[in-house]
C-alpha cells in the first residue's frame, strides 16, 4: 500500500486505529479490511454513517461545520432526516490542496429513489469569507457496484477528490453523511488519505521524477 506523505492534517490516514484529531457529531469511527472494504492507505480508514442513536439533524451539522443554514438540506431533493459529520481545522496558504479518498455505500439501492441518502464535504474559512460545500455522492447520482460490507446493497468504490484553497486562512474541513426521507436504512462513507501536502512537496516530487527520467535517458544513449 502507498505511504502518506507529510501532511498538516492530524491523523488523516486514521492509522492510530481511532478518529483521534477529528471532532465528531453523530456516528463515526474507523474500520479496517475486516469490515469488507480495504483502506487505501495503511490498515485503517475513517467511517461515518447516517443511522443510530448518536446521529444529528441538518441544523446541528451546519452549526458544527460553520455552514450557512439550509446548506445540508439543499444538497439533494427530498427531506434530509439525520446523519453524522466529522471535521478538523487546518491552516493553509492560498494554492495548497486538500486531497482525500472516499467510498460511499448504501442500503437504499433497492428502495424508492425518494430515499436519496448522500455524502458531502465542506471547507469554511475563519476570516477569508470562503464557504464551499460539495456533494460527494448520493443514492441517485452515483454509480454502485452491488455487494460490499454486510448491511449494504453496494458501494461506489474508492475515488479521490482534490480541492484547492483560494485564500490563506484557517479552514474548517468537514465531511458528512445524511439520511433522506427515512431514518432506518443505513448509508455510510469511508475516508482515507486525507492530507494537505506541505508547500513544496508536490514540486519536489516533480523535480525528482524529471531528474530520474533525465538520468535514465543519459544511461540509454
Amino acid at each position: 500500500m502507498p505511504v502518506l506523505l507529510q501532511a498538516q492534517l492530524v491523523n488523516g490516514g486514521f492509522e492510530t486505529g481511532t478518529p483521534a484529531g477529528w471532532s465528531i457529531s453523530g456516528q463515526a469511527g474507523v474500520r479496517n479490511a475486516s469490515f469488507g472494504v480495504t483502506p487505501t492507505y495503511g490498515s485503517w480508514a475513517g467511517y461515518l454513517e447516517n443511522t443510530g442513536n448518536g446521529t444529528v439533524l441538518a441544523g446541528d451539522m451546519e452549526i458544527a461545520l460553520h455552514l450557512p443554514t439550509g446548506t445540508v438540506t439543499n444538497f439533494v431533493s427530498g427531506t434530509p432526516t439525520r446523519g453524522s459529520v466529522m471535521w478538523q481545522n487546518v491552516t493553509v496558504s492560498a494554492g495548497q490542496t486538500l486531497v482525500f479518498d472516499w467510498n460511499f455505500m448504501s442500503d437504499e439501492l433497492n428502495e424508492s429513489p425518494i430515499f436519496n441518502d448522500f455524502s458531502f464535504f465542506s471547507v469554511v474559512g475563519a476570516t477569508s469569507g470562503v464557504t464551499d460545500s460539495f456533494l460527494i455522492a448520493s443514492r441517485n447520482s452515483s454509480t454502485f457496484t452491488l455487494g460490499g460490507p454486510a448491511g449494504f446493497d453496494g458501494t461506489t468504490g474508492w475515488s479521490t477528490t482534490t480541492y484547492t484553497f483560494t485564500a490563506s486562512d484557517t479552514f474548517r474541513v468537514g465531511f458528512g453523511v445524511m439520511n433522506v426521507t427515512d431514518g432506518g436504512h443505513n448509508s455510510a462513507m469511508m475516508l482515507d488519505g486525507i492530507t494537505v501536502p506541505e508547500p513544496g512537496i508536490t514540486s519536489l516530487i516533480g523535480m525528482f521524477a524529471i531528474a530520474l527520467i533525465t538520468r535514465r535517458a543519459k544511461v540509454q544513449t
